[in-house]
């Protein structure tokens, strides 16, 4: 007569199966969601990497455009009062990623500027921290994110100006910071609630979907949030990585 598994040892048995079976999902998601949460951290380093090169791309190109403009004035193919029309057409045509074409003298002095406003021509613009290390390296320098006298928040880049050798200013250019780090980092985006922000070396914030933040300093925007404040400091010491921080107590990597 065959023996009859005592009921207990089955209920032990199945018991242990499930408790195996539902060990091994959990460990096989664990490790579904890590592969997934790697592979999105890696596309989105690519993108990061991406959006540097092509706002670094945007600013080479702007420098270029200078530089074809001091070989101009230097050839005496172009002055800025003469060529004021062309100036201006040049200026509308890019609109959307420059707001001003400013001649600046040795001195630091504004000596004309497109769009043109009279009330800056003669404008002393040296004490700009950008301007003074522009004036003692005399190489092409760009800006923090700054308020322009023409009342902008831009970002200026100025190339030098020689003269039959002789330093006479620069050809300047403010560019429209908004623009361009919404087109290269706005397209960027992380699950549904994710999103990329872009910060200058001394901690303003170029690009941030979250309203108010752009323009304004990374320490006044997310002071009340140590973990954000502790990443900004390692991405202005240039380094990269991933990090998670938490922010108006929702968690964001």
């Amino acid at each position: 007569m065959p023996k009859i598994l005592n009921p207990k040892w089955w209920f032990t048995f199945f018991f242990s199966l499930i408790a195996l079976c539902s060990y091994l999902f959990l460990e096989f998601y664990r490790e579904a969601r890590t592969m997934a949460i790697d592979r999105l951290n890696q596309a989105q380093e690519i993108h990061a990497r991406q959006a540097v090169l092509g706002i670094q791309d945007t600013v080479k190109r702007w420098e270029q455009i200078l530089i074809s403009f001091v070989r101009m004035e230097q050839t005496g193919h172009l002055d800025f009062q003469r060529d004021k029309n062309f100036l201006e057409f040049f200026h509308k045509t890019y609109t959307d990623q420059i707001t001003n074409i400013t001649r600046m003298n040795e001195k630091g002095k504004i000596i004309n500027s497109i769009p043109y406003d009279r009330k800056f021509i003669g404008m002393d613009i040296s004490g700009q921290k950008h301007v003074q290390l522009f004036l003692k390296t005399r190489k092409s320098t760009i800006s923090d994110v700054f308020q322009s006298v023409q009342n902008h928040s831009m970002i200026s880049l100025h190339v030098p100006v020689f003269i039959n050798g002789r330093f006479t200013g620069s050809i300047a250019v403010g560019l429209n910071f908004k623009e361009i780090a919404r087109r290269y980092v706005q397209v960027i985006q992380i699950g549904k609630t994710g999103y990329a922000w872009l910060i200058t070396r001394d901690g303003t914030e170029i690009y941030c979907p979250v309203p108010g933040h752009t323009g304004k300093s990374v320490y006044e925007n997310c002071g009340e949030f140590p973990t954000i404040i502790t990443m900004a400091n390692e991405m202005l010491k240039g380094k990269s990585g991933r990090t998670t921080y938490v922010f108006r107590s929702e968690e964001h990597t």
